[in-house]
């Protein structure tokens, strides 16, 4: 603390962050896994876990064995999650056959463990678990909150096929309060698909998108389809047609388009994203919905086009 404030864009700040990053991956005995630091409490980690990999409406399985297992459930459950709990008497845990008769009911997207309750003290054995998980349900992510175990108990992230482990800064770590450590196997991030097949899907409902507004006679911003992102797309509206003709219109359709931001032409030209989950996951059919709303709605304004 007697260390004097380093601002995030110093040149000196970068070798130190990046130190501080290895060293994570020591401590919870990972080569790939992401560390993330933020500034926050350990239970910031519960958010971040039900914002980023879970979706409201799917199910998560949480193991409680006190006070923190009945919090992580409120927490997603605040988020829209379905959440099915295995509870334990005070002072115990559950048993592995009570997990294992859980995680046959349905298919979950995660299941999450807190390592040690601190209101009872109760250790899980999260290496049974997750080995449990496993054989049974290997596509559900192992979440472990590891506010109260990261640095005193033995987590091995890599051999034990864990997806994330949360804790904050100032437990066994033993640094001064205020910073959410979570680390992420790859598995739960952005790499758990090939970046190939990424880029190629982002090219593909590009041009989809870009296609079905060019048949309509619309023009592009980019004055070159070879110079136009694969995950937005630039368009003027036609002739006679503003902002608030169209975009009130579409977002009534639950589709959420945004106006133009270049100062210059800003009022001559909306935009529209394209990119991570409603691409990766056409299942979700966002982009099939994207395309519906703009098309309907330039037709009603007029924009006949080709078809």
């Amino acid at each position: 603390m007697s260390t004097l404030a380093t601002s995030h864009v110093s040149p000196t700040f970068i070798p130190i962050f990046g130190e501080v990053i290895e060293l994570l991956r020591k401590i919870f005995c990972t080569e790939k896994s992401q560390p993330f630091v933020v500034s926050g409490s350990g239970t910031l980690g519960w958010d971040m876990v039900a914002s980023n990999l879970i979706e409201s409406d799917e199910d998560v399985l949480v193991l409680n064995t006190g006070y923190f297992g009945d919090s992580f459930a409120d927490c997603l459950q605040t988020y829209g999650v379905k959440v099915t709990q295995v509870k334990a008497d005070i002072g115990d845990r559950p048993s592995l056959e009570e997990i294992r008769q859980a995680l046959t009911t349905k298919k979950f997207k995660a299941i999450t463990i807190t390592h040690v309750d601190t209101s009872t003290g109760v250790l899980s054995d999260i290496k049974a678990i997750s080995n449990l998980v496993q054989q049974i349900s290997p596509e559900t992510l192992v979440i472990v909150d590891g506010v109260c175990s990261v640095g005193s108990e033995e987590i091995r992230m890599d051999e034990w096929n864990i997806d994330i482990v949360l804790t904050a800064s100032q437990k066994a770590l033993g640094v001064p309060p205020g910073l959410c450590i979570l680390i992420a196997s790859e598995r739960a991030m952005i790499n758990s698909r090939p970046l190939e097949l990424r880029f190629q899907q982002h090219k593909e409902v590009s041009n989809r998108i870009k296609n079905s507004l060019e048949e309509l006679g619309l023009k592009f911003v980019p004055k070159h389809r070879e110079i136009a992102a694969n995950g937005m797309t630039a368009v003027y509206y036609p002739e006679g047609v503003k902002a608030t003709d169209l975009i009130p219109k579409v977002a009534e359709q639950g589709v959420v388009i945004a106006g133009g931001l270049h100062k210059v032409i800003g009022p001559k030209y909306f935009r529209v994203g394209h990119m991570g989950i409603s691409v990766t996951e056409p299942e979700r059919k966002h982009v099939e919905k994207t395309i519906e709303a703009l098309r309907g709605n330039l037709k009603d304004l007029g924009c006949k086009g080709d078809n």
